[in-house]
């Protein structure tokens, strides 16, 4: 087994893998090649006249044309003529195209890895309707391959249009050549990272497997044992952590309740960690949750079964912010401290890393820092009591 693992590693697409994940790619160095907020942002800024991209109106109008195409062919001329609003995260919808003198809206929604939330897409199609009355609605559904929403109300009057991470592609590559070399190069990487990160998922299945046509038992032996191998680094760099967190407070003479790390994997499955820590200074309840689940992340959390009036009242008094709950994990628990609790989407602020399984000890230092600065924000508010 031994030599058919060394075997597999010189194998050409082995080593092709290899070559695509250790290119520079200046998203991946930055740990957003899948974050949806920061492409949502992307977009939005290209699909803007008046940012400082130097291109105008351009993406927005090739962007325009390849879902007008779809639809309504003619719109196109209409639209390009138009003046447009763009929003961000306005109605908890990643972007949105206002051209209030044609009475015309498109929402996009953006997901890369995330999934829809029960009834989502239904109830952005409602709040559009409610908000922009006397308008043409039409919302658009991105994705890598350009999937059906399954949350849409078929027979709602906001069109639903798909589109995918291709056609961004392509709508880029149109613009490029107009580009001045600054804004070209961001381009050209752009690009490139869709291609790699986002849509080169199927060129890597067909080099997997190839090498599983070659070294099945080499490839089966890897494949057992990556799940057991990344848990042991990962309780690693909690020991490390929990370690720098324990130095920090003996320097600090903090008396903080840190208790042991338990993780809840089954053989071979990947690992899962919710760890509460808190001041034994605070009421029991109040922690700071350091967690690898889907992500790997750090929020300040209430954990009660119930939010009495009194609760509630008393912590809006202290933090100057209601508590809201945080409804993405298996126990019953809330933000309460006023930069998540104001946020209108808390969760993107306590992620450090949106893929859990590929923390490194970068990730770990932020923790500690983000541990730090939430442990005093914390502190100071409720020592006030």
């Amino acid at each position: 087994m031994v030599e058919a693992i060394k075997k597999l590693c010189f194998n050409s697409a082995f080593q092709k893998i290899t070559e695509r994940t250790e290119r520079f790619n200046i998203f991946r160095m930055m740990k957003i090649h899948r974050k949806e907020l920061v492409h949502s942002d992307i977009l939005a800024a290209l699909l803007n006249p008046n940012y400082p991209h130097g291109l105008s109106n351009l993406f927005l109008n090739n962007f325009l044309q390849s879902i007008c195409n779809i639809f309504d062919p003619a719109l196109i001329i209409k639209l390009i003529k138009s003046n447009v609003i763009i929003y961000r995260e306005r109605f908890n919808i990643d972007v949105i195209l206002d051209f209030p003198e044609d009475r015309k809206v498109i929402a996009i929604e953006n997901k890369i890895d995330a999934y829809e939330r029960e009834n989502q897409i239904r109830d952005y199609q409602k709040r559009l309707l409610g908000s922009y009355k006397n308008y043409t609605h039409y919302l658009v559904f991105l994705t890598p391959l350009g999937r059906e929403p399954y949350t849409a109300e078929k027979r709602s009057e906001v069109k639903i249009i798909t589109m995918s991470y291709k056609d961004i592609i392509e709508i880029t590559r149109n613009i490029c050549q107009t580009a001045s070399p600054n804004v070209k190069y961001f381009l050209n990487e752009f690009i490139k990272h869709i291609e790699e990160d986002i849509m080169g998922q199927n060129e890597v299945l067909e080099l997997c497997k190839d090498i599983y046509y070659k070294h099945p038992d080499a490839y089966k032996s890897m494949v057992d044992n990556y799940n057991i191998i990344r848990n042991r680094i990962i309780i690693q760099l909690f020991t490390d952590l929990k370690r720098e967190i324990e130095d920090w407070a003996k320097n600090m003479n903090l008396d903080l309740a840190i208790p042991v790390i338990k993780e809840t994997p089954k053989r071979g499955e990947k690992i899962k960690i919710y760890w509460d820590i808190n001041n034994i200074r605070w009421p029991n309840d109040f922690k700071i949750r350091i967690y690898k689940d889907y992500y790997f992340g750090i929020f300040p959390v209430l954990i009660t079964s119930s939010l009495n009036g009194i609760l509630k009242s008393t912590l809006q008094n202290i933090f100057s912010c209601e508590p809201e709950g945080t409804q993405d994990f298996e126990d019953s628990c809330f933000y309460f401290t006023k930069e998540f609790c104001e946020s209108e989407n808390p969760s993107p602020m306590r992620a450090i890393n949106v893929n859990g399984d590929d923390i490194t000890s970068n990730d770990v230092e932020i923790a500690f820092k983000r541990f730090k600065e939430i442990f005093y924000d914390i502190n100071t508010n409720l020592l006030k009591i």
